[in-house]
């Protein structure tokens, strides 16, 4: 088949149901993919079919593969979205087409995380195994989580998120640059939970301060711990009073600022003063250490595990690559160097 022929035999069905999840009209697709929107429009009602590289095309926007399009029969939701993708879907209806296929993608990542452990001797395993503070209020909580991640006094956000890595979550940062794993600066959403019992996962945007990633993501670890469920916060969560927002955000004033480290009244000085905080956007980050980029947005464990599960021979260089962000041979040595000094 050339890429002129017309594939007669796609499901027109499928791609409505991808268009309605993703909140677009199929004349939006078809403007943003630069095919003609009659031509959608004939497939749509079952009188013309589209060349493979269309399709192609359609699938790539979509995040799914051509043969999902040819298969016969309705989508099953359940069967397409995890429960955590729902539950974040329900949360921000409003959330845009690229922001689903990260949190899709971020999904897969935690599920090729968790493949190449089973392949790979499970007593490396990072095993996560919280406290029970269900019933704690948010102070008493932050005192237990507080011991339980081993804190010291003084913290960085690298070594919040070493500590959280350290109890078997995964801890993923948005990078600084315009690609696949960037939340734009445009975007109020600073990140989310996926939560499960065996790997949950965080994720953050990176904001131009530290503490404003430092207190996101103890904000989602509240959600984490306290709620057992998965979360999406924007800016507007991170300064509720309300629900579980109010509760995340008391969870993660107490573990940053612990009582032991200053009075209440103080406390509430320092919470009027955070929310007060107005910070200048600065533009997308360097490439200049390409090769850290993983580590950077992935963390040390994940990194680690493709690493060796690559030395290991579980799976090939060109798989390591696309798992870590298409990384080039030459980078994937000096990110091999830079795991091992770390």
């Amino acid at each position: 088949m050339t890429n002129v022929d017309r594939i007669q035999s796609i499901n027109p069905e499928r791609i409505a149901w991808c268009c309605q999840d993703y909140g677009i009209t199929p004349d939006k697709l078809a403007f943003d993919l630069g095919i003609a929107g009659a031509t959608i429009d004939r497939m749509m009602a079952g009188e013309d079919g589209l060349s493979f590289r269309q399709l192609q095309k359609i699938a790539e926007y979509f995040g799914r593969g051509v043969l999902f399009f040819l298969e016969t029969g309705p989508v099953d939701d359940k069967q397409i979205h995890t429960p955590q993708f729902r539950t974040l879907a329900n949360q921000k209806t409003e959330l845009t087409p690229d922001f689903k296929k990260l949190i899709e993608r971020v999904e897969k990542q935690r599920a090729v995380y968790l493949s190449l452990l089973e392949d790979l001797d499970e007593t490396e395993r990072l095993r996560f195994n919280p406290p029970d503070i269900t019933h704690k209020t948010p102070q008493e909580a932050a005192q237990i989580v507080r011991k339980w991640l081993n804190l010291p006094d003084k913290n960085s956000f690298d070594t919040y998120r070493e500590a959280l890595e350290e109890q078997g979550i995964l801890v993923f940062l948005s990078n600084g640059y315009n690609g696949k794993w960037q939340i734009p600066k445009q975007n109020p959403i600073l990140g989310f939970t996926l939560y499960d019992p065996v790997c949950p996962l965080i994720f953050i945007k990176k904001q131009p301060s530290e503490a404003q990633r430092s207190f996101t993501l103890m904000h989602e670890l509240g959600h984490l711990l306290m709620n057992k469920s998965s979360s999406i916060d924007d800016e507007y969560d991170l300064h509720s009073h309300q629900g579980m927002e109010r509760t995340a955000n008391a969870f993660a004033g107490h573990l940053l600022v612990p009582e032991a480290l200053l009075e209440q009244s103080q406390y509430n000085e320092y919470r009027q003063w955070r929310g007060g905080l107005v910070f200048e956007h600065t533009e997308g980050g360097s490439r200049a250490y390409r090769y850290r980029e993983p580590a950077n947005v992935f963390g040390l464990p994940f990194v680690r595990t493709v690493l060796q599960a690559l030395n290991a021979r579980h799976i090939t260089l060109v798989k390591a690559s696309s798992y870590l962000d298409s990384l080039k041979l030459k980078d994937m040595h000096q990110l091999e160097s830079f795991c091992g000094s770390h």
